[in-house]
């Protein structure tokens, strides 16, 4: 078995390596904490997908600013120079920051109003379809029936009442839009006495708005007569379908007619 020898350095040799440790410690420049703050900050930043994404001009802004403080570092140690350049690196990664949470913040509210935007549009197909109501280029129409009146009356049918109130509803609802109502009748009868009909007709829908609390600002009623039939005259059930009144409701007051307040005259 070899014997183990142990090396005890004499105090020459330990001298010599401490003075050897004196002067590498001595060549080695210290770290300027300046220069490693703006590292960090870039890395920080050029690790986060939003500024990547959002605020690349600045971020390579930064990036030349922070190579400049450190070959200036490497070069001459000029510590007031590297500070100066390391702060300017930081300056460069706030902006680069600001800008890509303006950015994030501006998609995160166009996508939010997005959302509302198709919410509010989804209901009011809801109410528009509750109306049975069709969608026309002036806004949308609901067309009323024979229903609401007996025959050669225009006196609003006490049963017929409940198709209004949803109208009602939807009115109040939306009280930037404006109603016009057009009365029509079928062929028979003198066209003079259907465009009388009509025009009661028309008025006593506005008149039952009026009463549920709609403006009178908001509506105009006008008689049709017999001109603008939606199906033939020969048959009773085209003739149904032409004794109606429609309710175009739009929101665009510039289209509007001044409002009717008078009945043309009497009629059965």
């Amino acid at each position: 078995m070899r014997p183990q020898i142990s090396f005890q350095p004499s105090p020459l040799t330990s001298l010599f390596l401490v003075l050897a440790s004196v002067l590498l410690t001595a060549c080695t420049p210290a770290a300027n904490m300046s220069l490693e703050r703006a590292r960090t900050d870039y890395q920080q930043a050029a690790n986060d997908p939003a500024v990547k994404a959002n605020a690349s001009a600045d971020l390579f802004a930064a990036e030349k600013l922070l190579q400049q403080a450190e070959a200036t570092w490497e070069e001459d140690d000029d510590s007031d120079e590297v500070d100066h350049l390391s702060y300017l690196t930081s300056r460069k990664v706030d902006l680069a920051r600001a800008t890509a949470n303006q950015a994030v913040s501006k998609k995160s509210f166009e996508e939010l109003s997005g959302q509302k935007d198709q919410i509010r549009l989804q209901a009011r197909e809801a109410e528009i379809a509750k109306l049975k109501a069709k969608k026309v280029p002036q806004g949308i129409l609901v067309t009323l029936g024979d229903v609401l009146f007996d025959t050669a009356r225009s006196n609003l049918k006490p049963g017929s009442l409940q198709n209004m109130y949803p109208l009602v509803e939807y009115l109040k609802r939306h009280a930037e839009t404006r109603v016009k109502i057009d009365g029509h009748t079928d062929s028979r009868g003198s066209a003079g006495y259907n465009a009388n009909l009509s025009q009661m007709r028309a008025e006593a829908v506005r008149t039952f708005l009026i009463t549920n609390g709609i403006s009178s600002a908001r509506i105009s009623a006008q008689g049709m007569g017999e001109d603008y039939p939606v199906a033939t005259n020969s048959t009773a059930a085209g003739r149904q379908q032409n004794r109606r009144v429609e309710v175009t409701i739009t929101d665009a007051p510039a289209t509007m007619s001044p409002t009717s307040s008078g009945s043309p005259g009497s009629g059965m």
